[in-house]
């Protein structure tokens, strides 16, 4: 689900804060508790974009 998240990432307004908040994670339950991190605190971009 990591590599999922290297596109995903670009529907949020801070990808970069998105990526690394779920890359640093070693165990399932940090992986999860990172997603919900996401969703929870951080907004959705305005126009999703593909930054490579």
């Amino acid at each position: 689900m990591k590599e999922w998240w290297f596109y995903a990432k670009c529907a949020f307004a801070d990808p970069a804060t998105v990526h690394k908040l779920v890359r640093k994670t070693k165990k399932v339950d940090e992986y999860r508790a990172a997603v919900d991190r996401v969703f929870r605190e951080q907004p959705l971009a305005p126009t999703a974009r593909f930054h490579g």
